[in-house]
């Protein structure tokens, strides 16, 4: 980090040397071979083919011009090869495999108000810097290996620059350096300063301790890739391994830059880092670094979208350190066997959903001292910490977490406590605890210096109560704890056997179950809710559901009446005389007794009879002729 910050301030001054190289050759012969360069330069526009084989001077044409170096070169002046192509047409310098071999110095350097220079296929040992440029436009390095040197590939005041395909090995301090620059590409890049001198350690395995990390850090190895005062650049698919300092830095000034799919593993510092805005840090994997695996520390607006981050021996994601991280967007990461899965220090407004921070050596999501924070389906799982916690940032003046909101977030079969609290404005909504012992218990709570667990083996439910196996662990940080909960339970926790009216809330405490004073049920939201001042073991409960006795009851009683009403019936019908209404009351109980019954055996039929001669039918006065209705019974009617 000296080193370049160094050489900014000379080139801002002034003072960059490289502007005015020394050439070592005698004065007759140095005129001689500009004179000719120059010649070449004003020799039209048709395309120039040229060979190398010593350090020189190349002033392009106004056509295309291809330079092939042909034997390996050692550096006698600096910059060894010193190209200028202002007239606009294209430059190649093809090392073709060839090696420039030197002591301090420039090995290649594109001077400025070049454009359209494209250096390949070359190796550079031992220089300071490997291949520059300087203020141009167009122009690009492919092939390019390079040996120790103290920068790589260095880009300065240029715009539209190409790195690809390069390698950065064995002995080099910084990998690739832009600044003061526009639209530069680093892509496909290997940056190992070991590499070339015993076999990378890295990627790593399942087996990995840090302590493999830090090996060889002591030899003043810097950045993988270092990006200041730059815009609309990209870093990706680059391979970054053991540098002394961090993978990729995004200094001050390097706003929307995409850093994507690249691979850092074993920097000494922190993976990614950023200072500044607008930034995505997307599909990159980090692992064994030094420091935390991404940073942001001071920047907004930027997206860090499905990175994964493992084994670092700080926290995978941190926003926040020295300066605020505001309004930033994290997003499907995934952090393993880090220090802190992710941590968000003094930094608000920020958007995190769908993170997962699994086996992490501490607390697997920690939150401190920021403020308006949402967490949204996020996954904190076996931590050797506590799952989620929102903390109180220690210092001269400690500063709360405050106003944070933590939606449908999955906290669960963490060594510490899977959630807490320490300031009542946080809200937490649908937090799954996990199996408590119900799969997938859930509460949402306000809480004042309390911690949250699930349980795991729950005292037997009281006598004359049936639990619904739902069940969490509530215990107070300080003697200000206070806990507002409400605890969900599924229709099929209480299916046919719990009374759902009769659910409450009931602690564990002195070695039984006692009743929450203030425990209430909404059987319309399926919730069992409770202010808690008592801290244990908390689980709901309701009565056994008597609702089949009283089916068996309502059957007998139906039973019974249904016998009652044939009974009754059947005394109404024998006591009553059926007799229609159109015939003479009179005639009609004629055919029957005191007690209602038929004179003979048999049915009772009705028939239409005329008389012609007869008096009286049974006693009843008729005229001759008149037409009566009469009851008879069947033999009568025989």
């Amino acid at each position: 980090m000296e080193i370049i910050l160094k050489r900014r301030k000379e080139r801002d001054s002034g003072s960059d040397t490289r502007r005015t190289p020394g050439i070592r050759l005698s004065t007759a012969l140095a005129v001689a071979s500009i004179c000719l360069l120059l010649a070449i330069g004003t020799a039209g526009t048709s395309a120039a083919q040229s060979t190398v084989d010593e350090c020189i001077i190349i002033i392009g044409t106004s056509g295309d011009d291809a330079y092939e170096l042909t034997d390996d070169v050692e550096a006698d002046q600096d910059p060894c090869i010193q190209i200028h192509n202002s007239d606009g047409g294209e430059f190649v310098f093809d090392g073709n495999g060839h090696t420039i071999n030197g002591s301090s110095g420039v090995g290649i350097s594109v001077e400025p108000d070049s454009a359209n220079v494209h250096v390949k296929n070359v190796t550079v040992s031992g220089m300071e810097t490997a291949v520059r440029f300087d203020e141009v436009t167009g122009s690009s390095a492919t092939n390019v290996s390079v040996y120790g040197a103290d920068v790589g590939l260095d880009v300065y005041g240029s715009t539209t620059v190409s790195l690809t395909d390069n390698l950065v090995g064995s002995g080099s301090d910084t990998g690739v350096v832009a600044q003061e620059s526009m639209q530069v590409v680093i892509e496909d890049n290997t940056l190992n300063p070991f590499l070339g001198t015993f076999e990378p350690i890295f990627p790593i395995d399942d087996d990995f301790t840090f302590s493999q990390s830090v090996e060889g850090t002591e030899h003043g190895h810097e950045h993988g890739v270092y990006l200041e005062n730059v815009g609309k650049t990209s870093v990706e698919g680059n391979s970054v391994y053991s540098f002394n300092g961090s993978g990729i830095v995004l200094e001050e000034g390097a706003d929307g830059t995409g850093v994507e799919n690249n691979h850092i593993s074993g920097v000494e510092g922190h993976g990614i880092v950023s200072l500044t805005s607008n930034n995505v840090l997307a599909d990159n994997t980090v692992e064994a670094s030094g420091e935390r695996g991404i940073l942001l520390d001071g920047g907004s607006f930027q997206s860090v979208i499905n990175n994964t981050l493992r084994n670092n021996h700080g926290p995978g994601i941190q926003l926040g350190r020295f300066l605020l991280a505001n309004n930033n967007t994290i997003v499907d990461n995934y952090a393993e066997n880090n220090s802190i899965g992710v941590v968000i220090s003094s930094s608000q407004d920020n958007e995190l959903e769908n993170n997962t921070a699994a086996d992490n050596r501490g607390i697997g999501i920690s939150v401190s001292g920021s403020s308006g924070n949402h967490f949204e389906d996020n996954l904190a799982e076996e931590n050797e910490g506590s799952g989620i916690a929102l903390l109180t940032q220690a210092g001269t003046i400690p500063t709360p977490s405050l106003n944070n909101t933590l939606v449908e977030n999955t906290a669960r079969v963490n060594e510490g406590a899977d959630v807490i609290v320490e300031d009542p404005s946080n809200e937490i909504e649908d937090l799954d605890i996990g199996d408590s012992t119900a799969p997938q218990t859930t509460l949402s709570l306000q809480g004042e210096d309390v911690e949250i667990s699930s349980v795991d083996d729950p005292a037997d439910a009281p006598d004359g109560l049936v639990a619904v196996d739902r069940y969490f662990e509530a215990d107070a940080a300080s003697t200000e704890a206070s806990l507002e909960v409400d605890l969900s339970y599924e229709p099929g926790d209480v299916g046919d056997t719990v009374d759902e009216s009769t659910l409450e809330m009931l602690h564990h405490t002195g070695g039984s179950w006692t009743t929450v004073a203030s425990s209430d049920v909404d059987t319309s939201e399926n919730v069992v809710s409770a202010e808690i001042t008592e801290f244990s073991t908390f689980g709901a409960f309701g009565e056994e559901d008597d609702a089949d006795d009283d089916a068996d009851d309502t059957d007998e009683d139906a039973d019974d009446d249904t016998d009652e009403d044939a009974d009754d019936d059947t005394d109404e019908d024998e006591s009553e005389v059926p007799c229609p209404d159109d015939i003479d009351e009179e005639a009609c109980e004629a055919f029957f007794d005191d007690d209602g019954n038929p004179v003979d055996d048999g049915e009772v039929i009705q028939v239409l009879l005329s008389w012609n001669d007869t008096e009286e039918v049974n006693g009843v006065p008729v005229d001759d002729g008149e037409m009566i209705q009469l009851l008879l019974t069947w033999q009568d009617a025989k």
